[in-house]
């Protein structure tokens, strides 16, 4: 927990939300049907969901904007060959870019739900990127 969460709050600009509890995290998995990643798990446990140096994370919270469930939901309609175990962690907001998560930790990237790409790093690491 303590790299995912002291890259964040290292981050200009660090704005947590409130965190959240186990059930909250099984039953967004369930929604889901996936598992979440340890690192996101600690990261939503601690702030639910969070803003840094100008990235706006997905987590559990009242946002349908920043709800984890309410963007992956969305994003999945509109990609190709979306693997169900994957997550949104991120919509960059710009030209179509989403930040997508698997159970395993990796990342990947996709523009308009297509065109998908491993990012070879970790999430800690992508914050501090």
């Amino acid at each position: 927990m303590a790299e995912i969460c002291n890259a964040l709050k290292e981050q200009d600009g660090f704005v947590p939300m409130s965190g959240c509890y186990d059930k909250e995290i099984e039953d967004a998995e369930a929604i889901l049907g996936c598992a979440f990643s340890e690192d996101y798990k600690s990261y939503v446990k601690a702030f639910g969901c969070a803003c840094a140096n100008g990235h706006e994370f997905t987590g559990i919270v009242d946002s349908h904007r920043l709800n984890v469930v309410d963007v992956t939901k969305r994003f999945r309609k509109d990609a190709d060959d979306i693997a169900n175990e994957l997550y949104v962690i991120e919509d960059m907001g710009i030209d179509s870019l989403v930040i997508w998560q698997a159970s395993d930790g990796k990342l990947y990237q996709s523009v308009n739900g297509k065109n998908f790409s491993t990012i070879p790093i970790s999430f800690a690491e992508y914050i501090n990127e």
